[in-house]
């Protein structure tokens, strides 16, 4: 799977097979309960991001939006667009996007969101599924992305 990868983002960045930047995994921002926040994969001139389930909590760790899908997908993407700059990105270059939600009924706050954050041109590939619970009850939507960045 990694070569077709390697061979895709070949061709899409005309990259050099002879390229000497370092390639191999850089795992960002480890939790100790076992998993990383985003891992970079470079493939010497682009990189692909994998940016863990994001739900609304602040850097601090509270709660936005408690009740609120709106406020709550807002903060999502807050933290996705952190992820995305941190590994030397924008939101432009997210181009997968899962959403998880508590309730579909309440999908048209999700869309007035994402309408916000992604031009409506070039939007990413989504897949929305509904589910029973999140980890934490509050928590209404969880959000994981997939982003292409240039080096």
């Amino acid at each position: 799977m990694k070569i077709l990868i390697s061979l895709i983002l070949l061709i899409l960045f005309r990259c050099s097979p002879k390229d000497n930047t370092e390639q191999g995994a850089t795992y960002i921002d480890p939790s100790p309960r076992g998993y990383s926040q985003a891992v970079e994969y470079n493939f010497g001139n682009a990189k692909m991001v994998f940016i863990s389930g994001q739900v609304a909590v602040t850097e601090n760790g509270e709660l936005v939006g408690k009740g609120d899908l709106g406020k709550q997908t807002e903060q999502v993407f807050q933290n996705i667009k952190a992820r995305v700059e941190k590994a030397g990105g924008h939101l432009k270059d997210v181009v997968k996007i899962d959403a998880y939600f508590t309730d579909l009924s309440k999908i048209d706050l999700f869309r007035k969101e994402i309408k916000k954050v992604f031009d409506p041109k070039t939007p990413p590939s989504c897949t929305v599924v509904q589910i029973e619970r999140l980890v934490n009850e509050d928590f209404l939507i969880e959000i994981n992305a997939i982003a292409v960045v240039k080096n």
